[in-house]
């Protein structure tokens, strides 16, 4: 309980999109929206006991392949309820200085459900610099490249509701 409220916080790890090459279900989209059903279905059967559910973590939902995250009635998905310009990707290998390449997408969210509406909601991306004098030599292209170090291949997301 948080200010009287029953809460529940859930986290995931949805399927990898880098499956082996020739893997058998592509880039594990059907696997991930399987994933998020028996997710939401889960805590939906918890919700009728509970103020307040989050699922959040690494979706690595694509919605170009899985198309929009179909989320079930009550649930929201914080950084599009903020409205936020900024499309979210938290894998972003054009500004994440320890990967090298193009990729770039919004791979980690934070879901809720809440049974009174949020006063206020605020969502924000974290781990976007590097760790001080901390790196790590990766191999590209037949060249080895001192890249810094971040706190993870993803940026973080927080997410703050006020009830």
């Amino acid at each position: 309980k948080i200010n009287g409220l029953d809460l529940i916080v859930s986290t995931s790890h949805f399927e990898s999109p880098v499956p082996p090459y020739n893997h058998p279900e592509g880039q594990g989209g059907e696997k991930r929206k399987q994933q998020l059903a028996i997710a939401l279905k889960t805590l939906n059967a918890k919700i009728a006991l509970k103020d307040v559910s989050i699922l959040m973590g690494d979706f690595n939902w694509n919605d170009k392949v899985e198309g929009n995250m179909n989320l079930t009635p009550g649930w929201n998905d914080s950084w599009i309820v903020c409205q936020k310009k900024d499309p979210g990707f938290t894998y972003n290998a054009k500004e994440n200085q320890m990967l090298l390449g193009y990729l770039k997408n919004r791979l980690d969210r934070i879901c809720y459900y809440s049974k009174t509406v949020p006063k206020s909601i605020s969502v924000l991306m974290v781990g976007k610099e590097p760790i001080p004098n901390v790196f790590y030599n990766k191999k590209s292209r037949g060249t080895l490249k001192r890249l810094p170090v971040l706190p993870s291949d993803h940026f973080g997301l927080v997410a703050e509701l006020q009830l």
